[in-house]
């Protein structure tokens, strides 16, 4: 009998590149605006900037930029975080992006 052992799926994982993280970071902010509430709505924001973060190994960088510790950084990038804006400014610069408001339709 054979054992087959599951890894869990990590987005991250596939992000390579800037543009790849930039298209991630634009679906969950799509998929945070049909969010039931708000607080869901910034928990896949949050779990997002994780993932390119932690693709990118950028966690440091956006520690320092965002005056926190590293290990509160992987707490508030989660899908139970509540970042503060400037730990999200942080972490869209480190992945190459950066925040634009458009009018919703």
């Amino acid at each position: 009998m054979m054992t087959l052992k599951i890894r869990e799926f990590h987005a991250g994982d596939h992000i390579h590149t800037e543009q790849t993280a930039v298209r991630y970071l634009q679906v969950a902010m799509e998929e945070a605006d049909k969010a039931e509430t708000s607080r869901q709505g910034a928990a896949i924001i949050a779990d997002a900037l994780g993932e390119v973060a932690r693709a990118q190994r950028h966690m440091s960088a956006i520690a320092s930029d965002a005056d926190r510790s590293r290990s509160g950084i992987y707490k508030a990038l989660s899908n139970q975080g509540d970042p503060a804006l400037s730990t999200v400014i942080s972490a869209v610069h480190a992945a190459g992006g950066s925040l634009t408001v458009t009018v919703a339709h």
